[in-house]
């Protein structure tokens, strides 16, 4: 009987992340995806548990970009502002793709 191996869930398309965060205009922004871009490298590969599936980095710093490049709403949190979801846009609904509410 053949022994399975069991799935590595791996990094995809890491070289276009990091292309993403050299792009990045405002010296800021580009650190904060940098951040986050070293914190999930380094965490994924000292755990123990890993993810089960590949992660598309681009996909990822794509999100972390457009959340880190709204520096008033993260300086405004910093500051202990804590009003839920004000930093969200007016038409984050109609962003929201049907049957994935955050009902």
């Amino acid at each position: 009987m053949e022994e399975q191996q069991e799935h590595v869930a791996g990094f995809l398309r890491q070289e276009e992340m990091n292309e993403l965060i050299a792009q990045e205009q405002n010296p800021i922004t580009a650190d904060l995806m940098s951040q986050a871009a070293y914190v999930l490298v380094m965490t994924v590969g000292s755990q123990k548990t890993r993810p089960i599936a590949d992660f598309d980095l681009r996909y990822f710093m794509e999100i972390i970009r457009d959340f880190v490049s709204d520096h008033e709403a993260l300086k405004s949190t910093l500051e202990g502002n804590l009003r839920r979801e004000s930093w969200l846009p007016d038409d984050f609904d109609d962003k929201v793709p049907s049957g994935s509410s955050s009902e």
